[in-house]
């Protein structure tokens, strides 16, 4: 196993404000032609395909639909919504990779009171939500600015995603004691501050 020092994914302003996504004319493929929980090359040609055609049109990156038109995933992150203090995801019907930090999220959402729903999301469901973000190694927790132009929300990081952000960052930082068990520590080859992974 290889381990490097990785920086923010979506962008370290994206970390902080919300990236400012777009529904992808590419479509997830589907979990009857490909499994979606591999994580092999051919997956990431998709993905890839939607984040080029998001960034051409100014956008910081792709939602793609699944076959049967619900939301699927970013190109390479999961993604959650907040309606009304609850929290919503979909699940494996929907083609989506299960990710770690995806299961991670679940988890802390429930040790943190919040009330979690698996099933399938509709681009309303995501346009209308109070908050969205999405989840994933590289992307952390990101929260989700707008959706083709319309903000969710204010416009802005919502109180849950951040709650659920500081909580992550804490924990995979090595600074949740409560969750010590779920990490491995590595030192990084320039610094003598471990680096800690999922």
């Amino acid at each position: 196993i290889a381990s490097f020092f990785w920086g923010a994914y979506l962008g370290e302003e994206g970390l902080i404000n919300g990236v400012n996504i777009t529904i992808s004319p590419w479509k997830k493929i589907s979990l009857e032609a490909f499994p979606p929980s591999a994580k092999a090359s051919g997956q990431y040609l998709n993905s890839m395909l939607a984040v080029q055609e998001a960034r051409n049109r100014g956008y910081d990156e792709a939602l793609l639909l699944n076959q049967d038109g619900f939301i699927a995933e970013g190109s390479g992150q999961n993604i959650f919504i907040v309606k009304n203090g609850k929290v919503f995801t979909n699940g494996e019907s929907a083609s989506i990779l299960m990710g770690v930090t995806r299961k991670t999220v679940i988890q802390l959402c429930r040790d943190l009171g919040f009330e979690i729903k698996i099933g399938d999301l509709t681009q309303e469901m995501v346009i209308n939500a109070d908050e969205a973000f999405f989840t994933g190694t590289a992307s952390e927790i990101t929260p989700i600015a707008s959706v083709d132009d319309s903000p969710i929300g204010d416009g802005k990081p919502g109180h849950t995603t951040l709650q659920l952000k500081d909580k992550y960052l804490n924990i995979i930082h090595g600074r949740d004691s409560q969750y010590k068990h779920w990490l491995t520590q590595v030192r990084h080859e320039n610094s003598l501050d471990p680096l800690v992974t999922e």
